[in-house]
């Protein structure tokens, strides 16, 4: 749903180039690639679409130490350069003791759908 919203312009996203090595390489480990019934080349063809629909974000600063994985760091550098107004994550935990320093929200991926009308408005 999100994924159809970003590629119909009802909603912005952004990446820098270290998130979307990293996604990469997360979805292309094996584990993941039998879990979704991929291929690492069928992975790429997704991020390069994925890539060509996000802003590029550059980083200009980062803040770290921020938080406990060095990943979701990459994250929170991405949302805070590109001045987003929402990190849409099931990770809330990770993100919450410096969120509010950065002015950016944290939302779980079903609230963003139900709190933007994301469903009713592809439907149209």
């Amino acid at each position: 749903m999100i994924l159809q919203a970003l590629r119909y312009g009802l909603i912005k996203g952004a990446a820098s180039t270290a998130l979307l090595l990293e996604y990469s390489d997360v979805l292309k480990r094996d584990a993941n690639l039998r879990q979704f019934w991929a291929t690492g080349d069928e992975v790429e063809v997704i991020l390069g679409v994925l890539a060509s629909i996000l802003e590029p974000v550059p980083i200009y600063f980062t803040w770290r130490p921020q938080l406990t994985d060095p990943n979701d760091e990459m994250v929170l550098e991405c949302a805070v350069n590109a001045q987003a107004r929402a990190i849409v994550t099931f990770n809330i935990r990770d993100f919450q003791p410096v969120i509010n320093q950065f002015q950016v929200k944290l939302v779980q991926p079903g609230t963003f759908v139900k709190q933007l009308g994301l469903v009713q408005r592809l439907a149209q």
